[in-house]
């Protein structure tokens, strides 16, 4: 005689009440999880903005000039491996962790003399990071320049030059 098996799996209205379960989680976790997404995509462009400063520094002190992009910054000088900045920020308009990152000569700057690679230096620098999207990747924009500060702004605009406490503007804290 054969014996009925016991049920296997779950009957219908567990499953409701599991996916209801998980909606209400789902719910309830979602925005925070894009608090944290903006918290750290922020914390990256802060680092990203600081290594380019740091590039900036190290760049000068090589060819007496300052990059007038982040191209000059990915470029290794003839016979040495080691570029200034790593490959996913040495472009302009570079999107790393829903930032995008640009340099140029700061305004007013001079052009001087020409870098290893043939290429003109200036004797200043403006950098900035900007949300790929305001609110979603991010809420703050970043400036620096040659002047050695790293600038930000709550409104996503990354902070103009000159670089001065004004309004909302402030130095973000090392």
């Amino acid at each position: 005689m054969r014996r009925a098996s016991p049920q296997a799996g779950l009957s219908a209205i567990e499953l409701v009440l599991l996916v209801a379960f998980l909606g209400v989680m789902g719910a309830v976790a979602w925005p925070r999880w894009q608090v944290l997404q903006r918290d750290y995509n922020e914390a990256y462009a802060i680092g990203s903005m600081r290594a380019i400063m740091s590039a900036q520094g190290d760049y000068h002190a090589v060819n007496a000039g300052f990059a007038a992009d982040l191209a000059a910054l990915g470029k290794a000088c003839p016979g040495t491996p080691v570029t200034w900045l790593s490959p996913e920020l040495a472009a302009n308009g570079a999107e790393f962790a829903g930032y995008l990152f640009t340099a140029t000569p700061s305004g007013g700057a001079v052009q001087g003399v020409r870098d290893c690679n043939g290429t003109s230096t200036y004797n200043g620098y403006y950098v900035s990071a900007r949300p790929v999207d305001g609110g979603e990747t991010g809420d703050r924009g970043f400036a620096g320049s040659s002047a050695g500060e790293l600038w930000q702004s709550p409104d996503g605009v990354p902070p103009p030059e000159p670089l001065e406490k004004s309004g909302t503007i402030s130095v973000v804290p090392r």
